[in-house]
Parts: structure tokens; sequence; C-alpha cells
């Protein structure tokens, strides 16, 4: 009987698409009659709690403008190594053992990479092509039925931006009664976070515009142009290659992303220092369910936000990775609401853009080009797709 994932790197001269195993599944909807559980709240991929997605660790108001990126960055480099420190693979984890066995017989040189609560992620080698790939298994036996939802919702999104350049490719599925198994390209390099550390705490700005901003904004362009919003935008969800024949970067982590004809752009997720003022003052997902279940309210009916929020993110990796500074740094939600409303300047059309972006040694173009991007009004920020025509990347 031939495994869950023997047909995904099967060279038979068929198509990617064809290549890859996908047992079908109804997504899994969450049930107004179900409330989200209140002890665990931790994503599919992270075990840090609510408080420790959507704020930072450490106090920052007080540092706020003299930070050294080269301290931030050396932090989560070290976290993140400690986090994926690489082991060779025993099957005990927290997936079925059995399934997991028969998951992984395609593939070997097999590396753990990390073990969460639902989800242990692998790095291995397909013994039939011989191509190195991340491999992920999620237990579905621990999981709530969102938590199940958002992991299809996430691959049905990969499915659907495969044409999208400078995203992570998704190379196949499969799924039994007990895990679900998903396998994702490598993306050569590193994350921003590390890129900027090695270069010395922060990139040049040539160096920003052709391999960092470039990409990544079609990457955004083409997922918007699908309907898709990544929602998380920030150095460590974005891969950075120095040769240009390695795409210059690559954006992954679609764990949050909404699709704008499936889901509502309700709730707050991702971390507050990269998020946009119109996202921070929705409540959190646990919050909207509340709301929809005790108020009778449908979610289309609470207050939505549109697929601008990642250009706002984005425009604020920029900054953070030319100039080596978090531009906003609160340690709340309300906080970081006082923090963005002090520092944004109204224009005279009444527009309103960082008040310290004059202060740092950029380039005029590149000014102007943040400047569209962070725009506090989302009617008056710039599209990724509007950015991608901006003189600054083409100088």
């Amino acid at each position: 009987m031939p495994t869950f994932l023997s047909k995904l790197f099967k060279s038979n001269g068929t198509s990617k698409a064809q290549d890859s195993l996908h047992v079908s599944q109804d997504s899994i909807r969450r049930s107004l009659t179900e409330p989200p559980p209140r002890t665990d709240t931790s994503t599919v991929e992270n075990d840090s709690s609510d408080d420790e997605i959507h704020q930072p660790r450490t106090s920052h108001a007080s540092r706020r403008g003299t930070i050294d990126i080269r301290q931030i960055a050396n932090v989560r480099k070290s976290s993140s190594a400690r986090a994926l420190q690489t082991e060779r693979v025993t099957f005990s984890t927290n997936c079925s053992v059995g399934g997991l066995e028969n998951a992984l017989h395609m593939f070997h040189q097999l590396d753990k990479k990390h073990i969460g609560r639902n989800c242990t992620v692998l790095e291995g080698t397909s013994r039939h092509k011989g191509q190195r790939v991340i491999i992920k298994a999620f237990g579905l036996h621990r999981m709530t039925a969102s938590q199940r939802e958002r992991i299809h919702r996430e691959l049905d999104i990969l499915r659907a931006s495969e044409n999208v350049p400078h995203v992570v490719r998704l190379l196949g599925t499969a799924e039994d009664d007990d895990n679900v198994y998903t396998v994702l390209e490598i993306c050569p390099g590193c994350t921003l976070i590390e890129y900027m550390a090695d270069q010395g705490g922060r990139i040049s700005e040539s160096r920003c515009a052709s391999s960092v901003a470039r990409p990544i904004l079609e990457a955004v362009s083409g997922l918007h142009a699908l309907g898709v919003v990544h929602r998380h935008i920030k150095p460590e969800h974005i891969i950075c290659h120095e040769r240009k024949e390695e795409g210059g970067a690559c954006l992954i982590d679609f764990t949050d992303a909404c699709n704008l004809n499936q889901g509502c752009l309700n709730c707050r997720v991702g971390e507050i220092q990269y998020m946009a003022p119109e996202m921070l003052t929705k409540p959190c997902a646990e919050d909207v369910f509340h709301k929809v279940l005790f108020n009778g309210m449908a979610e289309e009916e609470l207050p939505q936000y549109s697929e601008k929020v990642d250009v706002w993110s984005l425009g604020v990796v920029l900054l953070e990775s030319m100039t080596g500074q978090q531009p906003f740094l609160a340690d709340s939600v309300k906080d970081m609401i006082q923090v963005q409303h002090e520092i944004m300047l109204e224009g005279a059309d009444g527009s309103a853009t960082p008040l310290f972006l004059s202060k740092h040694c950029l380039s005029s173009e590149a000014v102007d080009f943040l400047n569209k991007a962070l725009r506090a009004d989302p009617a008056e920020r710039w599209s990724a797709a509007e950015l991608l025509l901006h003189p600054w990347l083409h100088l």
C-alpha cells in the first residue's frame, strides 16, 4: 500500500500540481456555539500566548528612537537558533507515531527543526528527486476546530498563490485521521533580521530597494490580486539571499493569512510593532467571537480593514532595515495607538505620515516611497501595485 506522501515526488512528466498528493477535506468552520478555549491561545506553529504574539516581550517605550537593531537582531537570532536547533529525528513526537513514520518514508537525512504543541517541523531530502524540503506534521487530535480551520485555510492560500513570485511554494499535502502533512520548498538564505545582523545592524538603501522591497512588493501585489492578505509581514517572515538568481527575497509563513473572499478582516493579528493603525483598533479574535456570539452580530457587520495593512507592515520593515531602528515601539496596543498618533505628521493634503522620516539619512526618493507606504489613512496609502511603479525601486 502506498504511503501518504509516496506520490509527492514521483517523476512522471506531469505538472507540479499533479505531482502533489492531496486528500481533500471540507474546511472545518468554527461553530458559533463553540467558544474558543481560554487556556490555550497558541497558534498552530507557535506555542506562545496571544500576549506574546501581539506584544513585544520587553519594555521599549523608554528606548524609543534609540534602540539599536543589532541588539534586537542578536536576541532574535539567538532565540531562533535555540528554537531551531538541529537534532536527528526520532519518532517520539506529538503527532501520530505510525502516521508520521509512514509519511516520512519517502524522505531521508531528516533533521528535526522544531517540536511544538501541535506541529512538528522537519527538514529532509526527497529520496526520489534529492530535493531538500521542509515537512510539517500537524497533530489534529490536539487541535480545536478553529485551529484545524486555520491549517486548511493556509493550505488553500498556498495552493492559490502557486504562481505568485517570491512566495514559498507548497509542494504537496497529505492527511490521515490523526495528522495533516505539508511539504514546502526551502527558500535559500536567512531571515531579514539575521541578514541585517550580519550586515552590521542595517542594510544599504540600494540593497534594500533591489533585494527586499521590489521582490516582496511583487509577492504582496500578486497576493492582493488574488484577494489574499498576509497580515503578518515582519523581518522574520522574509527570507533574503544576496544572489540575484535566487530571487533576492521570499515571503514565508502564511499562518495568519486570510482570503478576502472567505474570511472577514475584522480582528487584530501579528505584532504591534508592524501593525497598521486601522488594525490596531480592532479586537482580538476571541473578542470578535464573543461579540458575534453574545451580541447577535454577523461577522460581516463588524468594522473591516483592507489588504493595505500589508503595505504598512512592509513600510515599517523597510524603514527598520535601512535605519537599524524600529520606528514604532510600545508595550501594549493602547500605548502603540498613542505612539503612532504622536509621531504622525498631518500634511497639507490631510494625510498623516511619519514625522521622523526627515531625521534619517535617506534619499528623497526613499523618503517619498515610505511616505506613500506609511500613510495613516488607508484610503491615502498607496497599494502594493502602485508602489511597484515608484521611482525609488528603479534607480
